[in-house]
């Protein structure tokens, strides 16, 4: 663990979650849990991390939520933990509460033309295996691309695709081998800061991600709680702490439970 902001004394920060009424963890899932895969619907949990979670879960003293980019049925399909939280899918589009209720952003029609034209100029250009449609907007992978075809689409494609956007109120956001089009405003930042508003009582807060889409979450939890970046090489960021591999996230928690049981 690295500490990237003194204002944060990790130390002072775990005794104080036995104090507090109220404790939040929100947590990203590819990248943070479980790791990075070609094949999306084989990105299972680290069973280290599964564990640990299974029994701060299990402790209910904390809620824990995940905030993903992932549509919340490919979610559900992948880690077995996720039916019992509340989950944020696809960058904060889409919510899914612990009973069971479900809400997904509604999209002006001008968007909706964007996102298809979006979607065909993909088709067009032979990338229909790379990009993945979710609710109210359309990742594009390059993860297993060779460097050729990521040339391509930054030279070729991204004025035009730039251009669309534009055109039809979208927003690219970049990821780790990506890049998405979804609806402005909507982020893993608006889904930290809506459930941080439900909570009335003394909190105290973490949020977990690896990505550059979690800079927004990072952003929204400044002065309300712990931003910790986990990944395996450390960038500038809006962090404040730095868990580097799967055995530091395992710590991360299992110092949480230790000290909220």
């Amino acid at each position: 663990m690295k500490v990237l902001n003194p204002r944060w004394q990790i130390r002072k920060f775990f005794n104080d979650l036995s104090k507090v009424k109220q404790r939040l963890l929100m947590l990203d899932y590819d990248g943070t849990i479980a790791p990075f895969k070609v094949n999306r619907m084989e990105a299972f949990p680290h069973p280290e991390i599964d564990n640990v979670l299974k029994k701060l879960i299990k402790a209910e003293k904390t809620r824990v939520i995940i905030i993903t980019g992932r549509p919340i049925n490919h979610l559900l399909k992948l880690f077995n933990l996720a039916k019992t939280l509340e989950i944020w899918g696809s960058h904060g589009l889409e919510h899914l509460t612990v009973d069971g209720k479900y809400q997904v952003t509604k999209l002006e029609q001008v968007q909706v033309k964007g996102l298809k034209e979006v979607k065909e100029l993909f088709d067009k250009v032979g990338l229909s295996k790379q990009y993945e449609l979710k609710p109210g907007s359309i990742a594009l992978h390059w993860r297993d691309l060779d460097t050729y075809k990521i040339e391509f689409i930054f030279h070729y494609l991204l004025g035009q695709l730039q251009t669309t956007a534009s055109n039809h109120n979208l927003e690219i956001c970049s990821f780790n081998s990506g890049i998405e089009f979804s609806t402005p405003g909507r982020n893993k930042g608006f889904a930290v800061k809506y459930s941080l508003s439900e909570i009335k009582e003394e909190v105290l807060s973490a949020y977990l991600g690896d990505d550059l889409t979690d800079e927004h979450a990072f952003k929204a939890i400044k002065n309300n709680g712990l931003a910790v970046l986990v990944g395996a090489e450390l960038r500038a960021t809006n962090a404040d702490i730095y868990l580097e591999s799967t055995d530091e996230v395992v710590d991360f928690f299992q110092e949480w439970l230790k000290h909220t049981t």
